[in-house]
């Protein structure tokens, strides 16, 4: 994929998606949500199972991120980009 998902605008709403189910995780784990009415007690699970899939699905949409070869591919990918806007420029 060329990563048009993963950054810019829908890059930022995927990881605040997945920092809110990490943030409902951290509540429920710690016993926060328990004085939640019993009908609305499904939310958090829901909620964190989803923020674990997004967490999950945007690494591999990625490419796998935090694998080296990746990050040096950018790198170069950046370095060419950033040639080739100065060269239009000047």
């Amino acid at each position: 994929m060329d990563g048009n998902l993963t950054y810019g605008p829908k890059g930022r709403l995927i990881s605040v998606l997945a920092i809110i189910g990490a943030t409902v995780a951290t509540l429920e784990s710690s016993g926060v949500l328990t004085h939640l009415p019993e009908k609305y007690k499904w939310i958090a699970a829901v909620v964190t199972i989803t923020g674990l899939i997004i967490a999950g699905v945007s690494e591999r949409i990625q490419g796998g991120a935090s694998n080296p070869e990746v990050r040096i591919a950018a790198q170069q990918s950046d370095n060419k980009n950033a040639l080739e806007r100065t060269n239009a420029g000047g």
